[in-house]
């Protein structure tokens, strides 16, 4: 009886040196638990400000996009204001052929069109160069925001790799 119960007791204290060294093996997994979801949150507040970010760049691009549309109208209106000129011109031509003796109050009519005409081809010069302009902005902007989308895919891939790494480290 007297071995049974060293036996006894000599299980006994296994067992508790046995729980004492799982609690310790649960105490060190609780906390890498925790130090992962911190990180982990982490990187899902790192990757929202990115996403804020593309969506602020998206915004941009649309801005940009209406403004050439506007360009476009504007142009789109420039030319047939060039029609209803043409149209103008022929008209008097007609009038100078019909009434000769109004030919130098004729002239000057057309000087004042030729005035306006240039102004006009002016004023379409400077819009084609501000559409080349915007146009050229809106393909650099393109080409930020495929590279931004580009990092930020190889960012969310590095994170899922250390994610996924943690998370190994954890299962073992």
């Amino acid at each position: 009886d007297r071995r049974i119960g060293e036996m006894r007791k000599e299980e006994l204290e296994r067992t508790k040196a046995l729980e004492s060294r799982l609690a310790d093996a649960k105490a060190t997994a609780d906390e890498s638990a925790a130090a992962l979801n911190k990180e982990k949150e982490d990187v899902t507040a790192r990757l929202a400000a990115k996403d804020s970010e593309v969506s602020d760049a998206k915004e941009g691009e649309r801005t940009a996009l209406e403004s050439v549309a506007s360009l476009r109208n504007r142009v789109a209106e420039l030319e047939a204001q060039e029609k209803l000129y043409q149209e103008k011109s022929a008209q008097l031509e007609t009038l100078k052929a019909e009434k000769i003796r109004q030919q130098e109050h004729y002239e000057s009519i057309l000087q004042v069109f030729q005035k306006q005409a240039d102004s006009k081809d002016r004023k379409e010069a400077e819009l084609d160069g501000k559409l080349k302009t915007k146009e050229a902005e809106l393909a650099t902007k393109e080409a930020e925001l495929a590279e931004r989308d580009r990092r930020i895919g190889e960012m969310r891939k590095e994170e899922l790799e250390r994610t996924k790494a943690l998370e190994s480290r954890l299962a073992d």
